[in-house]
């Protein structure tokens, strides 16, 4: 489980720093493996894995208890000794069951106890499945919920050693978006152009895109380029216009004319 903390970044010193979106108590980390560990011990078909930039993936591990259910679903053999694997098997999944909720319960905060418990009320239903993998609690089983715990210990780890857990322009690029979309949605609208700092540009919007697209470029040898445009009065103003949002895919998208 990724019991969420907060997604903010504050200013210090005049310069952003960054929290993990997802905990990082200890306690939680700890429940959070813990978890991960009882759902593993479940699995009966192994996540195949496939290194960056490899077609090819890499060997099964060896699977934990979950393996002895895997036998008595499938291999064909003596019958009561595979119903007394499965036995087995299903009561280690209990013990970390009831170990599980046991810590749950000992967590200080009251709404930490109600959080896990309900989480474990989902994750605890793959033992009424022989195999937890085909059943409607398959997302348990995945490799995104392992690199979901993964992703959340790297965190804490880069976190609670000082380092920053995101790079300094992901972090500048979710303020910027951040500032931009709030102003967007509270309606503020662009100051007037002539008190914008030199060469300063609102962000592309899709709508601007597509009317710089079908506009032709002006020819700067032209008659037309070299007559100015027209001078608004000191009574003229521009049309009021709402601050728009920051996307970065069109930022970083080049200017194609044809």
């Amino acid at each position: 489980m990724e019991d969420e903390e907060s997604d903010v970044s504050t200013s210090t010193s005049g310069r952003f720093s960054y929290l993990p979106s997802t905990s990082v108590d200890p306690t939680h980390l700890a429940l959070n493996l813990r978890i991960q560990a009882f759902i593993e011990a479940a699995r009966t078909i192994p996540l195949e894995y496939y290194p960056p930039g490899s077609i090819t993936p890499l060997p099964h591990p060896p699977l934990l208890c979950g393996s002895s259910r895997k036998r008595a679903a499938t291999e064909d053999g003596d019958a009561e000794m595979a119903e007394i694997d499965n036995e087995d098997a299903n009561v280690q999944l209990l013990i970390r069951a009831q170990n599980l909720y046991s810590e749950a319960n000992q967590l200080r905060r009251p709404q930490d106890r109600a959080t896990y418990l309900h989480e474990l009320g989902q994750v605890g239903g793959i033992l009424a499945y022989t195999v937890p993998e085909r059943s409607p609690l398959s997302t348990y089983m995945t490799q995104i919920r392992r690199e979901g715990v993964a992703n959340q210990i790297d965190s804490a780890i880069l976190y609670r050693a000082g380092r920053p857990t995101i790079s300094r322009i992901e972090l500048y690029t979710r303020h910027t978006a951040s500032l931009w979309g709030m102003l967007h949605e509270k309606e503020f609208k662009v100051p007037p152009r002539n008190i914008w700092p030199l060469d300063a540009s609102l962000p592309p919007t899709a709508a601007r895109l597509q009317e710089a697209k079908a506009s032709p470029p002006r020819d700067s040898n032209s008659l037309e380029s070299a007559i100015p445009s027209p001078k608004k009065s000191a009574q003229e103003k521009d049309p009021e216009e709402i601050i728009p949002a920051f996307d970065l895919h069109l930022f970083v998208q080049p200017l194609e004319r044809t």
